[in-house]
């Protein structure tokens, strides 16, 4: 099975592309189409390998002389260039750049493109490059392309724009010094708030894709669960935090720490007798450590950079990526 890595290139254009639309079109599409979108996007590539199993000469001229192929699923309006490589005997599979399809223009006088119907498994055989790098060479290459993963998709993206959407143009004040007047301040405000509240459940999936865990349902005696409590919206105890979640009893839900039915206990107390017990604690540790270091601010931001890392550990964000992308 081959390895995808995704070239920062590719999410540029995409949440380029859609920053656009949702400028040009802002009474008929707003943020959750977009998180929809991408959701899209992230299927087909995470699934590249099987649902991408034909391609075809670019009709993108550039791509064309870089000479990457061309590729698209029905599930997504987006066109991937790509390429084959094997590194160190390893399968890769790059993609290196992507466009719409309604900015793709074919003509059927000039152009007739042809499909090669081949399964990347096959099509690998035949057109795979033997590329030996040294690996901290690959350390570098894989490190380049995961970070536009690691920061426009980010949890920590989607929470800060859901506290600063919330705090700032969830204030009908905040529209009146815009010149707005009554009503359209008021009904602008609420509008801002209900985007949040879509950026905080973004925020929330996203948070529980990368730190969450559950096995069984919540009726089951084995079942536990990790993720993130709380929503945007509130202070204090009923604000974001990482929560966990097992049943105990009769059809009862409990959670830890918060929750009327609980009581302060660790996370080996509160999933002991669990047979998932340690994963679920592993999960919970890793989760807290996650939101303490969010909400103590010990993250910055580097656009078109590093993205998203600690301040003092930036070494292990970056290996964390690797990680995340090599499995």
């Amino acid at each position: 099975m081959a390895t995808v890595i995704v070239n920062s290139s590719v999410w540029n254009r995409i949440h380029e592309y859609y920053d656009n639309v949702e400028i040009k079109y802002p009474n008929t599409w707003n943020i959750n189409d977009t998180i929809a979108q991408i959701s899209k996007i992230q299927w087909v590539i995470s699934n590249f390998e099987n649902v991408c199993f034909w391609s075809r000469e670019s009709i993108i001229l550039y791509w064309k002389r870089m000479g990457w192929k061309e590729t698209w699923h029905k599930s997504s309006p987006w066109h991937f260039a790509f390429e084959y490589k094997r590194v160190n005997e390893q399968d890769y599979i790059f993609i290196q750049d992507a466009e719409h399809q309604d900015d793709i223009k074919e003509s059927s006088f000039n152009l007739k493109s042809k499909i090669i119907e081949n399964k990347l498994y096959n099509t690998m055989k035949n057109t795979r490059n033997k590329v030996r790098l040294t690996e901290s060479q690959l350390h570098n290459v894989i490190k380049e392309s995961v970070k536009q993963v690691l920061t426009e998709l980010d949890w920590k993206t989607y929470a800060n724009a859901a506290n600063k959407m919330r705090r700032e143009r969830g204030d009908a004040d905040y529209w009146k010094e815009k010149g707005e007047k009554f009503p359209n301040n008021i009904s602008k405000a609420a509008n801002a708030r209900q985007r949040a509240e879509r950026l905080g459940q973004a925020a929330k999936d996203a948070f529980n894709r990368d730190f969450g865990y559950k096995n069984g349902h919540w009726l089951d005696d084995d079942y536990a669960e990790v993720g993130m409590g709380g929503d945007f919206g509130y202070t204090d105890e009923f604000a974001p935090h990482a929560a966990a979640w097992k049943h105990d009893g009769v059809a009862l839900k409990k959670c830890f720490p918060h929750g009327v039915y609980t009581h302060e206990r660790t996370p080996e107390e509160f999933f002991d007798g669990n047979p998932n017990s340690e994963k679920a604690v592993n999960a919970y540790n890793t989760a807290k450590t996650e939101m303490q270091n969010f909400k103590k601010d010990n993250y910055e931001y580097e656009p078109n950079g590093r993205g998203w890392y600690l301040k003092d550990n930036m070494d292990e964000s970056i290996r964390r990526a690797i990680r995340k992308v090599l499995h």
